[in-house]
């Protein structure tokens, strides 16, 4: 029953990400805050959903284990940590563009930091 309520926790904030979040992949010490998913096959677009303009895209992308460990009696003060484990990444890159669409990206990201300082 717990591991399938923490699957669909998973599912809703790493599933964008990954394939293969299973409650039988799953290993979990709740009372310790360790959640550990083993085998897990990154998507394709996993990279589309950070917002960050890359010129490289994922063809292949395997991740051995998520480690998540929840400090329950310390939530306010202590983080959560994420750890990945045998992160492998086969690129490709992304079709080339013009030089003058380069400069007018650099451009705005200058824009908007010096926006950011005023």
């Amino acid at each position: 029953m717990l591991e399938r309520v923490i699957t669909d926790i998973l599912a809703k904030h790493v599933g964008e990400y990954v394939d293969g979040l299973e409650q039988d992949t799953l290993r979990i010490g709740l009372l310790k805050g360790d959640i550990r998913v083993q085998d897990l096959s990154l998507r394709r677009g996993a990279l589309d959903a950070l917002e960050i303009p890359l010129p490289f895209a994922i063809c292949w992308g395997y991740v051995g284990a998520l480690r998540i460990r929840v400090p329950w009696r310390q939530l306010r003060t202590m983080p959560i940590v994420v750890e990945i484990e045998q992160l492998y990444l086969l690129l490709k890159p992304k079709t080339t563009c013009s030089p003058e669409a380069a400069k007018k990206w650099v451009a705005s990201e200058k824009a908007s930091a010096i926006a950011g300082f005023e």
